[in-house]
C-alpha cells in the first residue's frame, strides 16, 4: 500500500493540466478514458488490474435568468458555472462497481450536481451553478453564483460576475459567478471563454446577463431587449446567458460530465 501511495503522488506530481481543456478527445497516451454525458446515474466496473482512475469532472451549469415580463429596462441575470475537478485521484478495487451520476442541466433551475460513489477514497460533489435572478421591478436580474469552496458570485443589476480564480487547489476549480442583467442603455453580456473565468454583464437596453464560463466551457450569451439568452455553444458546467427585458424563454446551462481515465 505504502509503495502504491508513493506511485500515486510521483505521477500526480509530474502530471500536466493541460489536456483536460480537450475533455473526451486528448487522453493522456497510453491511457484508456472513459466518457460519461448521459445525465442521471451511470455505472461502471473497474476492469481487472485497475487500482488508480483519474477524474475530469464538472457539475451543470446554471439556467438563465428571466426578462421582465411587463417593461423594457430589466434583463435577467446569466447563470452561473459549476464546480469541476482535473485528474482527481480514487483508488479503486478490480471489479467494483463506480456509480458515476452526471448533472442534470434544468430550465430555469440551478444545474445538477455530480458525484462518484464506490471507490475506497470520498470524490467531492462538484455542485451545479446557480440560476440566474429575473429582472425585477426595472431593475436587472442578480447574475447565479458559481459553485465550490470561494467561488464567483453573480453580477449585481448592470454588473459583471466576479471571477472564481481565489480558488483552484491541485485537482478543483471553482465556478464563476454569472452576469447581472442590464437595466440601461449599451450592449447585451457577452459569453465568456473557458478558463478565463470572467463573465460579461448586460448593459443593453434591458439586455441578459452573461452566463459563466467553466474551465470546460463557454457561458451563454445574454439576449438583447425581448430577444431569449443563448445556452452555451459546447462543453460542460457553463451557465445560460440571461434573457432580454419582455422575454420568458426558459434555457438551460451545460450539462455536467465525467471523464475516468486509467
Amino acid at each position: 500500500m505504502r509503495r502504491l501511495l508513493l506511485a500515486l503522488a510521483l505521477v500526480l506530481l509530474g502530471a500536466p493540466f493541460a489536456f483536460a481543456q480537450n475533455v473526451g478527445t486528448s487522453t493522456p497516451a497510453g491511457q484508456v478514458g472513459v466518457l460519461f454525458t448521459n445525465q442521471g446515474a451511470n455505472s461502471w466496473v473497474v476492469p481487472s488490474g485497475v487500482s488508480v482512475v483519474f477524474v475530469d469532472a464538472c457539475g451543470a451549469g446554471g439556467g438563465n435568468g428571466l426578462g421582465q415580463a411587463s417593461a423594457g429596462t430589466a434583463g435577467g441575470g446569466g447563470g452561473g458555472a459549476a464546480a469541476c475537478s482535473q485528474r482527481f485521484p480514487l483508488s479503486v478495487t478490480p471489479g467494483a462497481t463506480l456509480t458515476v451520476t452526471v448533472g442534470n442541466a434544468t430550465v430555469n433551475a440551478s444545474g445538477g450536481n455530480t458525484t462518484i460513489t464506490g471507490a475506497n477514497n470520498p470524490f467531492p460533489t462538484l455542485a451545479g451553478g446557480a440560476v440566474g435572478n429575473p429582472g425585477v421591478g426595472g431593475t436587472g436580474g442578480a447574475g447565479g453564483g458559481g459553485n465550490g469552496p470561494l467561488a464567483g458570485g453573480g453580477g449585481a443589476a448592470g454588473a459583471a460576475g466576479s471571477a472564481a480564480g481565489a480558488y483552484r487547489s491541485q485537482y478543483l476549480i471553482s465556478g464563476s459567478g454569472g452576469g447581472g442583467g442590464g437595466n440601461s442603455a449599451g450592449t447585451a453580456g457577452g459569453a465568456a471563454s473557458p478558463g478565463t473565468f470572467s463573465t460579461a454583464a448586460g448593459t443593453g437596453n434591458g439586455a441578459g446577463g452573461g452566463g459563466a464560463p467553466s474551465v470546460f466551457g463557454p457561458g451563454g450569451t445574454g439576449g438583447t431587449a425581448t430577444n431569449a439568452g443563448s445556452a452555451p455553444a459546447s462543453g460542460y458546467g457553463g451557465g445560460a446567458g440571461g434573457n432580454g427585458t419582455n422575454n420568458q424563454t426558459t434555457v438551460a446551462g451545460a450539462p455536467g460530465f465525467v471523464l475516468l481515465w486509467y
